[in-house]
């Protein structure tokens, strides 16, 4: 395919065409207001920008066609987006579902420790006052040993 390019070298004219730019883009955006946001008839607009912009029907095909085209366009990408938001809603459901199920797992667990700790403290505080297990022990062995002498005592005479 071959493009073919022209220079314009007359800066009259490149204000001329700097000009029917902007009065195109007002068209499309005057068409856009009344189509898109306003809900106009199309046949009754076609010939109503005929007379008032004092453009052709190739224009006006062109303005419409431009601008429809933008505007399906924003509204597929808005339908993806919406549905792309709608997983990522999804998603982080289930991330506070899991959350929650590991927070009240946590959450039974620690009652348990507490639970734990306070049964370990109150034993410990009923035994404060109860003798050590080494005394214990200590008290058992002299016991024996006092035995063992007494049994040997008995054992002479």
């Amino acid at each position: 395919m071959i493009t073919i390019e022209t220079e314009i070298r007359d800066p009259n004219a490149i204000l001329v065409f700097k000009k029917l730019n902007a009065f195109l883009s007002e068209i499309e955006r005057h068409y856009f207001h009344d189509r898109h946001i306003l809900g106009k008839d199309l046949s009754k607009l076609k010939s109503d920008y005929l007379k008032r912009f004092l453009i052709t029907g190739r224009h006006f095909n062109s303005i419409r066609s431009q601008v429809d085209g933008l505007v399906t366009s924003k509204n597929k990408l808005l339908e993806s987006q919406i549905e792309s938001l709608k997983d990522r809603i999804k998603k982080t459901e289930k991330t506070i579902d899991k959350k929650k199920k590991r927070n009240s797992k946590i959450s039974k667990i620690s009652t348990a420790i507490k639970s734990h700790k306070t049964k370990v403290e109150k034993w410990k505080q009923s035994n404060k006052s109860k003798r050590k297990p080494r005394q214990i022990l200590n008290s058992i062995r002299k016991c024996k040993i006092n035995l063992a002498v007494q049994n040997s005592k008995k054992n002479c005479t």
